[in-house]
């Protein structure tokens, strides 16, 4: 049995003809013939219906002729991936900022690991800013990021939006539901790296309503953040997609803002002039795929 009988009988199935199938294929009808009837005693079965106009596949050669039209894409797929030009190979320099690392992003590896066997994964997971830097300076290939990066030199693309919360520990008393600038005042807030989408979210919120508030405490990292304002001594900000994964998340209370936070955007940003580009946008396009399961396993994400 060989691949030349099997794609024979996928023709002539599909062609209704031996005569339509042996010209498909480039050779005699008599040659389609002969493949045909060695196929059958290989496997000792009758295969088509040949007194019938167009020919048709018998009962019992169905499951054949599936099993056939596998194999011959399998083995379309391993010539592709042999004679490729541009195989997916490389080393892969990674960012991610701190939500990502701590949600999705161990699935990505996973999933990367599986899919892509050829590429390896070089990780620095880090405050979006830094990792913009570090693509800028050529130290990254890539790097998922909150807020869009806006650089010619850089390549970016939307992957979905996430909504900022405030939380505090359940220890700590005296909240409103909802929180507003002036009701959170008197509270110590803690937040991510200054200069951060996080950072300048807060600081306009409390801006725009012309209140001061009593202290903003820097904490990059947003499980950081909860892990420090777990025993009540901080109100904090983090992605809903973070405190809805979050290991201690019941020691928590959610709280909706009045006047609402702005969402924020997650996106991949990648160095145009990378060695890996190719590369790079396979990962890319894993992600997508994983981003999609996540969400449909109920991670609050809009």
């Amino acid at each position: 049995m060989n691949l030349r009988q099997l794609e024979t009988l996928v023709w002539t199935c599909r062609l209704g003809s031996v005569r339509q199938a042996a010209r498909q294929l480039g050779t005699s009808q008599p040659a389609a013939s002969a493949r045909l009837r060695e196929l059958e005693e290989h496997l000792g079965i009758s295969l088509l219906l040949r007194d019938m106009r167009p020919v048709r596949i018998t009962p019992q050669g169905r499951e054949i002729l599936r099993l056939a039209e596998s194999m011959i894409e399998l083995a379309g797929r391993m010539e592709h991936h042999a004679n490729s030009a541009s195989p997916i190979y490389g080393t892969v320099r990674l960012g991610a900022n701190h939500g990502t690392a701590s949600s999705w992003l161990p699935a990505l590896l996973h999933a990367v690991y599986e899919k892509l066997p050829g590429v390896e994964v070089e990780l620095v997971v880090e405050i979006s800013e830094r990792l913009t830097d570090l693509l800028r300076g050529g130290k990254l290939d890539a790097a998922f990021v909150l807020g869009r990066v806006d650089d010619a030199a850089i390549g970016y693309s939307r992957l979905y939006e996430v909504q900022l919360e405030w939380a505090a520990s359940r220890l700590c008393t005296g909240l409103t539901n909802p929180v507003t600038p002036k009701s959170l005042a008197r509270f110590p807030v803690s937040t991510d790296a200054e200069g951060s989408p996080i950072h300048r979210a807060v600081v306009g919120w409390f801006r725009a309503a012309n209140v001061k508030p009593r202290r903003v405490d820097i904490c990059s990292g947003p499980v950081d953040r909860l892990n420090l304002a777990r025993n009540g001594d901080w109100v904090t900000v983090v992605p809903t997609t973070v405190l809805s994964s979050y290991a201690h998340a019941a020691d928590f209370v959610s709280y909706a803002s009045d006047p609402p936070l702005e969402p924020m955007e997650v996106g991949v940003a990648y160095r145009a002039a990378s060695e890996v580009g190719e590369t790079v946008q396979h990962v890319v396009s894993v992600s997508r795929d994983v981003i999609q399961d996540w969400m449909r396993h109920g991670r609050r994400v809009s």
